[in-house]
């Protein structure tokens, strides 16, 4: 369990910082302390790109196959130095991921459920710069992240039978409503 959820937050991590655009805007900020000269230099950045979840649920009997619905991700961030080669990177995100899982019932009878989830992030690293002019970082850091809305839609399809309905729930009861990780 806790190998899954560490591969399920690395894989979170690596595709906000893979599939992620930002765009950085500059600017220079005085020190408020009159004696030093120094200027110390932010930078703040807009985030917008695609986010997806991965379901993860006992699925022992192939009933259903799963399918990545890809959402989108949006929010800020500042990257504040400290030092020479590090600097602090705080970023804000609304994520809305989904996904799909279909099955079949029998024959050309199937069903199909549609999970929303919208979530709020909120994460903090410590970046270190690499190379002679800072070109590659690593860094380590944490998010904790709270789930805002999460509903489910049951499509039910019964051609033998002429039957078609369709439901739309509130879910948010039924998952943790904070998660944290590294």
């Amino acid at each position: 369990m806790i190998i899954r959820n560490f591969r399920n937050n690395l894989l979170t991590i690596f595709s906000i910082a893979i599939t992620s655009t930002y765009a950085q805007v500059k600017f220079e900020k005085a020190q408020l302390d009159s004696c030093c000269s120094k200027k110390v230099q932010s930078k703040i950045e807009a985030i917008i790109g695609p986010s997806f979840m991965y379901p993860s649920f006992d699925n022992r009997k192939n009933r259903y196959e799963k399918y990545i619905k890809f959402g989108y991700t949006i929010g800020f961030g500042i990257l504040r130095p400290i030092s020479k080669r590090v600097e602090i990177n705080a970023r804000i995100f609304y994520d809305k991921k989904g996904v799909e899982m279909k099955g079949i019932i029998s024959g050309n009878d199937w069903a199909s459920q549609y999970l929303k989830n919208n979530y709020v992030s909120v994460n903090l690293t410590l970046m270190y710069g690499l190379g002679l002019k800072k070109q590659f970082a690593v860094g380590i850091g944490g998010y904790i992240s709270s789930l805002q809305k999460s509903e489910t839609t049951l499509i039910i399809n019964e051609p033998s039978i002429g039957y078609f309905a369709r439901f739309t729930s509130n879910t948010y009861h039924l998952y943790k409503k904070y998660d944290e990780g590294l």
